[in-house]
């Protein structure tokens, strides 16, 4: 399994990024590497939870590239578009690859893509993930330039009963299916237990939906694409994927991306205040 980028560049998946007024905009353009380190105050169980897999990963210079939209910004290493791209063209290895979002605005008051608009106002199989899902494609439409295909009631399954895939689209000339999740805690640390049980519940659910899916829908692979609501989180995600059966890893892309308490306004993880107040208390 590969944990992207292989080419000798790495970003930390716990790393976290200054507030928008602090990115410098140089950084997309520079030829020179630039080391990030931002300072953690994650609580002690935390930092250990971070520690234990984070050690893993080499630490090296890396250029940052900085997707800068009206509404929201990005971060990934310069490397991860063609990591992604050689994941989804060439590879029947799974990958791992971590980038970061910040926003500050509800999502009703974002300018999104078309498509954007569309799976927003297009009914789908319940739940509150609405703007997860919606946000998801607004990421891999902007960072990597996909295209939507379907929605999640538009992908038909035999049976019809059977676990479904959030939404499809076409990436570097390829029909992917693109299950979304999120990653969090109300109250205390999440572990490696949570993240067992989130990724069995979600490989199984792409692999039944990958086999079920009619033929005139189906795609080449799935992306999990995990949002988590703090940087350990990201680092416990990898770890675990790592280590869990490869007759569940298959050829999954994971995507995971960090939006922490300054993008609350997004409603990523939930639009109640009480319960969102749980997800980002200091732990």
């Amino acid at each position: 399994m590969l944990l992207a980028p292989p080419l000798g560049c790495a970003l930390k998946p716990s790393e976290n990024f200054e507030r928008l007024s602090d990115v410098n905009p140089e950084w997309s353009q520079s030829e020179n590497p630039i080391q990030v380190n931002i300072q953690d105050n994650s609580q002690t169980e935390c930092a250990v939870a971070r520690h234990q897999c984070s050690a893993q990963h080499k630490k090296v210079s890396c250029s940052i590239v900085t997707v800068l939209h009206d509404d929201f910004i990005v971060k990934h290493p310069l490397t991860q578009p063609g990591e992604l791209r050689w994941a989804i063209e060439s590879s029947s290895e799974p990958l791992v690859i971590v980038n970061h979002f910040q926003s500050s605005k509800k999502i009703e008051h974002m300018d999104l893509a078309d498509s954007s608009w569309r799976m927003f106002h297009s009914p789908n199989a319940g739940g509150n993930s609405l703007e997860s899902e919606v946000l998801s494609f607004e990421l891999l439409h902007r960072c990597y330039q996909a295209k939507l295909l379907k929605t999640e009631m538009e992908i038909e399954y035999f049976p019809e009963c059977s676990k479904k895939t959030d939404y499809s689209v076409v990436l570097y000339g390829r029909h992917i299916g693109v299950s979304v999740t999120r990653a969090m805690k109300f109250k205390g640390v999440f572990t490696h237990e949570d993240a067992q049980n989130l990724l069995e519940k979600k490989l199984y659910g792409i692999i039944e939906s990958s086999d079920n899916v009619v033929e005139h829908h189906r795609w080449d692979k799935q992306i999990l694409h995990v949002w988590a609501s703090h940087g350990y989180i990201a680092d416990i995600i990898a770890c675990q994927f790592e280590q869990i059966s490869r007759s569940l890893q298959l050829d999954t892309v994971v995507i995971i991306t960090v939006s922490d308490v300054r993008s609350r306004n997004a409603n990523i993880f939930t639009s109640n205040r009480e319960i969102a107040d749980l997800i980002f208390q200091e732990t």
